[in-house]
């Protein structure tokens, strides 16, 4: 009996033992969470950013979530947008499940395809359409109509960036070419810039939501101005 006794003891306090060390062992301090933080920034850029000065970087600027600390560092582009990482690291398993504390990722904002893609991937030359791309000469004459609207053909976009933005990523070649016909091109950028509202029937209930666009119509004009609309397609 006393040894059955023992046997309950000693299994009760391996119990304890080990609840105590997955509940305090495990807690991790915050340059213990920027370091594996960094390390898993590290092994983004080295996949898929290889060409990245890492002397852009800038950060980490830290912030507080319900799980951890989230890890931001960030490359500040030309015309004032920033390229952002964020990695989020789990304090403690109890609170953000074993997974997550165990894993982690980077996430992206749009504007880190600009450094993916440096060079862009079209050239402003692709914005011609067909009726011109025997004339390369013609590019010297365009400029662009600052009067246009931003309208599209297809319904009513809200621009969400500055049309000199869009001037400046046309001409860097940070896009690439949807379609194109005799008249006109259709390019995609990097990242949305427009939104509109559209109605979606769900279970027979009316819902209004936002519907975002990369895409616009590049036409040129007979006076050469290029012109920009939004569209969807």
């Amino acid at each position: 009996m006393r040894e059955t006794s023992k046997l309950i003891i000693i299994g009760f306090l391996i119990i304890i033992i080990v609840f105590m060390f997955f509940l305090i062992m495990p807690i991790r301090t915050p340059k213990t969470m920027e370091r594996l933080a960094k390390r898993e920034l590290n092994y983004t850029l080295s996949e898929s950013y290889r060409n990245l000065d890492r002397d852009r970087l800038q950060g980490p600027i830290v912030h507080q979530t319900a799980k951890g600390l989230c890890f931001q560092w960030y490359v500040p582009l030309e015309w004032g947008d920033s390229a952002s990482f964020y990695i989020d690291v789990a304090k403690h398993p109890f609170t953000s499940g074993l997974r997550e504390y165990l894993f982690r990722y980077t996430r992206m904002n749009y504007q880190t395809k600009y450094l993916q893609y440096s060079n862009g991937l079209g050239h402003f030359v692709d914005i011609q359409p067909y009726k011109m791309r025997s004339d390369t000469a013609l590019l010297a004459k365009f400029s662009f109509d600052k009067s246009q609207q931003s309208d599209t053909i297809d319904g009513a976009y809200h621009l969400i960036v500055k049309k000199q933005k869009l001037y400046y990523l046309l001409e860097k070649g940070f896009f690439r070419i949807a379609r194109k016909t005799n008249e006109y091109s259709v390019v995609e950028f990097f990242e949305p810039i427009g939104w509109k509202y559209v109605n979606e029937k769900n279970k027979g209930i009316n819902s209004t939501y936002k519907q975002y666009t990369e895409k616009a119509r590049i036409e040129i004009t007979d006076n050469f101005l290029v012109q920009i609309n939004l569209v969807d397609r």
